[in-house]
Parts: C-alpha cells; sequence; structure tokens
C-alpha cells in the first residue's frame, strides 16, 4: 500500500510532455517576443499602457482621475511614427536610460479605452508601481519588465490548463501556444491574462467533470473557477455553460448542490461581468461613432430575420480569414505571417489529435461543441452590438484573435 501511494503521488507530480512543451514554448518564444517587438505594436498596447498607468496610480476604476501620463512611452510607440520602419538597431544606447520624465508628461486628456475587470492587468500595474513610480527606473526597462509579467501570468494560467485536463493536454497545450497567443501574452494586453483564465477553466471544467462524485470540495472548485472565469473579458463569458452542459446534476451527492451551483454562478456573474461593465463603461467618454447598444439590441429583437442574414453572410464571408488570423498574426497585421507557419501548426494540431487517444465521454464532447458555437456567435454578436451603428449590414470589428479561447473547444 505504501509503495502505492508513493507511485501515486510520484505521476502526480510529474510533468506530462505536453506540459514541458507549453513551458518550453511559452518562455523562450514569448520571452523573445517582449523583448523584440517594438514599443506599443501589438494590438491596443497604448491604451491598455495608460490603463496600467493608472492603476499603478492607484486608480481602479478606468479614467477616474485625470493622471497624467510619461510622454516618453508616447515619443517611443511605434504607432506613432507616420512611415512604419525598422527599430533602430541602437535604440537602447538612445533611450535605454531615459526616465519616466524624460519628455515630461501629458496633462491633457489621455483616456483609456481599456474598461476590463482590474485583475486582468493587476500584475502589471503592481510591476509599473513598483520599478517605475517607487524605484523610478528608467522607462524602457520598466516597459520590458510589464510585457515579462503578463507572459509569465498567462504561462501560469495556461499551465494550469493543460495541468489539470484529463485528456486533450496535447491539443490544450499547442492552441495555447499558438503564435497569435504567444503574440497576445507578450504584449501588454488584457487579453494575456483572460486568455489564460480561459484555458485554465476549461482544463479545470474538464478534470472536475471526469469525477465520479461531486462532493462539497469539488462544488468549492467549480465556485472558485466560476470566480475567477468572470474577471476575464466578456468573449470568454460563455464557457460558464460549460460545466451545467457537461455534469449531469445527479453527480452532485449534496442535496440542491446543482441549483446552489446555479445560483452562486449567477451571483457571480451580476457582480462580477453585469456590475463591472456598467461601472466601468460609464467612464468611457465617448463611444464609436454612430454606435448605441441599446438601440442596436432593440433592432435585433425587433428585425430578427435581417439580423440573422446580416449574421450569416458575414461569417459566411470571412470566416476563414478569422480561422487563419486566429492561429498567427502580427501585431497591428502590418506585414504577412509567412504561410509556412500555418502549414507546421495545422500539422503539429493534426499530430496531436492522432497522439490523443483517450476516452472522451459523449456528452462531454455534445458539451465542448455546444459552447463551442455559442461562445464563436456569441462573439459577433457581441461586436455588433457594442461596435456597429444601429442597423448596419454587415458586422465590423471582428479579428481572429477574438477566437483564441474558443478553439480548444472545437
Amino acid at each position: 500500500m505504501k509503495d502505492r501511494l508513493r507511485k501515486l503521488f510520484l505521476e502526480k507530480q510529474r510533468l506530462h510532455s505536453a506540459e514541458i512543451y507549453l513551458l518550453a514554448a511559452l518562455l523562450i518564444f514569448g520571452v523573445a517576443v517582449c523583448l523584440l517587438l517594438p514599443i506599443s505594436a501589438g494590438y491596443d498596447e497604448e491604451t491598455h499602457l495608460m490603463r496600467v498607468w493608472q492603476m499603478s496610480g492607484g486608480a481602479l476604476l478606468p479614467n477616474e482621475e485625470k493622471t497624467p501620463f510619461p510622454a516618453v512611452y508616447w515619443e517611443l510607440s511605434y504607432r506613432r511614427q507616420f512611415i512604419v520602419r525598422a527599430v533602430d538597431a541602437d535604440i537602447w544606447e538612445k533611450y535605454g536610460s531615459l526616465p519616466m520624465d524624460a519628455y515630461d508628461y501629458i496633462y491633457g486628456s489621455v483616456d483609456t479605452r481599456s474598461v476590463y475587470s482590474p485583475p486582468l492587468l493587476l500584475p502589471q500595474a503592481l510591476v509599473m508601481r513598483f520599478l517605475g513610480r517607487s524605484e523610478r527606473l528608467p522607462a524602457l526597462p520598466v516597459y520590458y519588465i510589464v510585457r515579462l509579467i503578463g507572459l509569465f501570468s498567462y504561462t501560469l494560467f495556461a499551465w494550469l490548463g493543460v495541468r489539470f485536463t484529463p485528456f486533450g493536454k496535447w491539443i490544450l497545450a499547442i492552441l495555447a501556444a499558438s503564435p497569435v497567443a504567444i503574440l497576445q501574452a507578450s504584449t501588454i494586453s488584457a487579453d494575456a491574462i483572460s486568455n489564460g483564465i480561459a484555458f485554465l477553466f476549461i482544463g479545470g471544467a474538464l478534470a472536475i467533470a471526469n469525477q465520479k462524485e461531486i462532493r462539497w470540495k469539488e462544488w468549492g472548485w467549480l465556485a472558485l473557477l466560476f470566480f475567477i472565469l468572470f474577471f476575464g473579458k466578456v468573449n470568454i463569458v460563455p464557457l460558464a455553460v460549460l460545466p451545467f452542459l457537461i455534469i449531469p446534476p445527479s453527480r452532485f451527492t449534496m442535496r440542491h448542490g446543482y441549483l446552489f451551483l446555479l445560483l452562486t454562478t449567477v451571483a457571480f456573474f451580476g457582480i462580477e461581468v453585469v456590475g463591472w461593465n456598467l461601472l466601468a463603461y460609464s467612464q468611457l467618454h465617448a463611444l464609436p461613432d454612430g454606435t448605441d447598444p441599446r438601440g442596436q439590441v432593440l433592432f435585433i429583437l425587433q428585425q430578427p430575420i435581417e439580423f440573422l442574414s446580416i449574421l450569416t453572410q458575414t461569417i459566411r464571408g470571412r470566416w476563414f480569414s478569422y480561422l487563419l488570423d486566429s492561429l498567427a498574426i502580427y501585431g497591428f497585421a502590418y506585414w504577412p505571417v509567412p504561410a509556412w507557419t500555418f502549414y507546421f501548426f495545422i500539422a503539429a494540431l493534426i499530430v496531436a489529435l492522432f497522439i490523443n487517444n483517450d476516452s472522451i465521454p459523449t456528452r462531454t464532447r455534445v458539451g465542448l461543441f455546444l459552447v463551442f458555437l455559442v461562445s464563436y456567435v456569441g462573439t459577433y454578436i457581441l461586436l455588433y452590438i457594442t461596435g456597429n451603428p444601429v442597423g448596419f449590414k454587415s458586422i465590423e470589428g471582428v479579428q481572429g484573435r477574438y477566437f483564441t479561447t474558443v478553439m480548444p473547444l472545437l
């Protein structure tokens, strides 16, 4: 008995080869992207950096205070160039020692569009507060350390997801280390931790669903997963449906355990998602031109056939380009990704499917596919409501990177 327990303990401690691959890919290529990608060359890095700066000063609510923003980051931003060109080889010699106030501060309106839940940028904000504000290190090293802490946060969550999942470890690991996932994790963005939370939730939910009985311990872990999930961006919220589809109520040993979990989930959703977004979006001083979320919802409800036509035409005409962009893309798509990147990545996924010989219950397969459909279509609907004029004839603003967390379900 003692030898059996010792063997079981060692097996639980041993890293799966998929975990080793994930850690190596994220830390090697992720660190390289962190250090080589020009400042603000990632998607929306400028606005996320503004939010990080605001939070580092103690303002958790976006645009709560008019906090002067270090102009040095504006001057060095890749997005400020009129002509996009290669970064100077001597950038560190020129700017490596510049202090935060090298170009003074921007005292006017420096509003951010990054209105996501504070935990998604909290590690970055703590680094900025300690190294940038307190220790007053040069601006450039602080910037790259902020990027690195986001990467390490994503690596931790993604690794836990692969660690927990009882099957499909290689599939989850390869998708979590896709080129676009590495790009998002290696830039200053709310996507780093949000995507990591999604992989953690998928792996954790599958692990608990694989248990023969759900007792209070498993119930508590599920509640914790929901609590963490709702900190993420709205595009990963549909994942909350997954446990209720793949875990039958009869597996809960406690009385009304399934109902209590449902009520707890609804409460978390109301506070973390609905409550926060009502509070945070009120801080946006200007919505995109012509957008009216309330009016758009009314249009969808009043003209469901027309909206369904808009939705199907958009998906039918762009699904392939979104698929490619969900696998690999450069920041702001300035240059095309080499074609061989897609061939190698798809080949890796095919190999992962063949070596994935685990027995997956039919209920779990159906649940994963249904949540995939809800998440995929929901992303289009969300963008239509929040980023398009009322009744617009196509859905604009959708980007392939939004589907990074959807692909594991498929």
